[in-house]
């Protein structure tokens, strides 16, 4: 290439400077060496097309024979599930005996979970999920919550039996309103479907929309259950929509009748009860006349909760209203007790004519019995109370209060703890409070004289459960409360208390013949016997007498020669929570003097680790004479503060 310039007469004309010097390649060679370049480069176009047409052909045939090899091989997977779900035990089992697992795996789910059961179960197998799609019962379970789309609750409407169980859990954050007023437009159409509305776990701004919504709705013919869980102490259930839905709310449809509601099952934390005497008892009458279960909570017992508790006189308005009712269980204190200023019962007349005060309770211990307002429960079969700590204020007035001639099962928790809990035995008889003259010197335990004058207030409960209600002074007091007790649990203190008493009846049957003082206590000897002027001291007393002028002739209860004392006759089975190592003595050796007695050894069943020695001794040397089971222990009340 040679260098080529501009002419110089172009280059004058610009100012008289001499142009710079450029380099151009010759003309010729140049589209000599462009017409070679683009040939070469067609070549390799052409070349490349046509390798890229064959590459194509072989993709498309290994793409077909791909396809081909995984629709077989899915097929052989399918193929193998199958098989391998066909040799599972579970399959064997009939669709029904399926259907039953899976509703018990859907009812024990928490309602927050993020993964349902019954989605879950539909994603496992063909059979499973033809199961859990056309099985109503699984789809039942509502559980409105903020991870749950409004989406997925239409599809719980149209999969779900005619009876709906509606779960409002988890709404805590108040900015949610939206998604919450849009999840209950989704489910408050379906009411009238409704067998069981659960609250928990909601703020106060989604609460007081909850009510509203639901008191214009006012329609629930077939609800049955009602369970509320406060999020905070002072957060209250006054359930006003079910109070009010037979009498001013409108129903949701024009076309749908108004009719009571059916309530049969009430389980609400905080519960408070609105308007005056009359009105209450109006519309429980109208609304909760087929209560059967009532359950009443408190959600802490500080002082934060105490303007919420339910005054005794609103509360039996209420039962008045209730008469079917069959199990009442109080947890907390949800009751108060009012007295005027001369320490009497604000009286009031009854909802059924007759003079009985219903406004108050005692003032103090001096009070009796027969001066506190009863509530006549008269088909009453449970009654459990868990008053959430050792020295409640209202516990002996509530008991005192309630008359249950046919009550069954009676449970009386207190939390946890190494002293008892409020002394209670008091209340558990119809008698006055004894005199002055029926205690025994220097002791603070009623005598065996002034016991078997007094009549249980509850004498057919077959089923007793008590934990730290007992002490060394009680524990024979008790048993003479419950004396056709057939299944005793004993928890905390009482699992020490009444393994002696039962054996200081052994004891007994041998002294009472020899006129030996036999007393339950803990006095200086053996366990059972206590001598004289000890601190603790109970006389144990035949299970049956017959009186003839003042002489008292001592039989046994189960028709045997032998003398019979403070005593279960009836006891079928023993269950311990957390024996110790001296409790558990104690027992084998009542076991062996039943058996000398000819008597039967009812089931025991002790709480506890299998893995302690204790306990395992113990098991060996018991399961000889009757049965012996050791199952888990279970979670024991906290103790909070008085």
């Amino acid at each position: 290439m040679h260098p080529r310039t501009f002419p110089a007469l172009y280059a004058s004309a610009r100012h008289h400077e001499p142009l710079p010097q450029f380099a151009y390649p010759t003309f010729h060679h140049h589209n000599v060496s462009a017409f070679q370049t683009l040939a070469c480069l067609h070549d390799d176009v052409k070349k490349l097309k046509e390798a890229e047409h064959i590459l194509q052909k072989q993709i498309h045939r290994y793409r077909s024979s791909l396809e081909e090899v995984q629709a077989v091989l899915y097929a052989k997977i399918n193929k193998a599930n199958e098989m391998q779900n066909f040799l599972a035990p579970v399959s064997k089992l009939p669709n029904e005996m399926l259907l039953a697992i899976f509703e018990e795996a859907v009812a024990c789910q928490d309602p927050g979970a993020e993964r349902r059961a019954e989605f879950t179960i539909s994603k496992v197998s063909r059979r499973w999920r033809n199961l859990a799609i056309h099985s109503p019962r699984l789809w039942r379970r509502v559980a409105v919550t903020p991870r749950v789309a409004p989406s997925t609750l239409e599809l719980y409407k149209t999969r779900g039996s005619r009876a709906l169980d509606i779960e409002i859990w988890g709404w805590k954050d108040r900015k949610d309103f939206q998604k919450f007023d849009a999840a209950l437009e989704k489910i408050l159409d379906s009411s009238s479907r409704w067998r069981s509305l659960s609250i928990a776990c909601v703020c106060d701004t989604h609460l007081s929309h909850l009510t509203l919504k639901l008191s214009h709705v006012g329609h629930f013919p077939g609800l049955k259950h009602f369970t509320f869980r406060a999020l905070r102490p002072g957060q209250t259930c006054s359930v006003s929509f079910l109070m009010e839905s037979g009498a001013v709310a409108q129903p949701h449809s024009r076309n749908q009748a108004q009719s009571p509601c059916t309530l049969k099952s009430l389980d609400a934390e905080n519960f408070i009860l609105t308007g005056d005497l009359g009105s209450i008892h109006a519309r429980a009458t109208q609304n909760f006349a087929r209560l059967s279960s009532l359950t009443l909570r408190r959600y802490n017992n500080d002082a934060r909760s105490f303007r919420i508790m339910i005054d005794f006189s609103a509360f039996r308005a209420m039962l008045s209203a209730i008469p079917n009712l069959t199990t009442l269980v109080l947890h907390g204190q949800p009751l108060r007790f009012r007295s005027d200023l001369i320490g009497g019962l604000q009286g009031q007349v009854d909802f059924h004519g007759n003079g009985v005060g219903i406004g108050g309770g005692m003032i103090g211990a001096a009070a009796t019995a027969s001066s506190t307002p009863t509530i006549a429960l008269p088909h009453l079969h449970t009654l459990v109370l868990h008053p959430g700590v050792l020295k409640p204020r209202y516990l002996q007035q509530t008991i005192s209060a309630i008359h249950a001639p046919a009550l069954r099962h009676f449970e009386l928790v207190f939390p946890d703890s190494r002293i008892s809990g409020q002394n209670v035995i008091e209340r558990l008889f119809l008698d006055g409070a004894p005199s002055a003259s029926t205690f025994l010197p220097s002791s603070s335990s009623v005598t065996e004289a002034h016991i078997n004058r007094r009549r249980p207030r509850f004498p057919r409960v077959e089923t007793l459960v008590l934990n730290n209600a007992s002490n060394a002074g009680t524990a024979f007091a008790f048993i003479r409360a419950f004396p056709h007790t057939t299944q005793a649990i004993l928890g905390g203190v009482d699992v020490g208390f009444f393994p002696l008493v039962l054996h200081a009846g052994a004891e007994s049957a041998v002294s009472a013949e020899t006129g030996a003082d036999v007393s339950v206590g803990t006095g200086v000897g053996p366990p059972g016997i206590t001598k004289p002027g000890s601190r603790s001291r109970i006389v144990a007393e035949p299970e049956s007498r017959s009186r003839s002028g003042s002489g008292i002739s001592r039989t046994c209860a189960c028709d045997c020669s032998c003398t019979r004392v403070a005593y279960w006759h009836r006891l079928r089975t023993l269950t311990l929570r957390q024996p110790r190592l001296e409790t558990l003595r104690v027992l084998v050796d009542w076991i062996h003097n039943e058996l000398e007695r000819g008597h039967v050894v009812p089931m025991l069943v002790v709480e506890g680790s299998i893995e302690r020695h204790d306990i395992r001794h113990f098991v060996q040397r018991a399961k000889m004479y009757t049965r012996v089971e050791v199952v888990e222990p279970r979670e024991v009340p906290v103790t909070t503060t008085v």
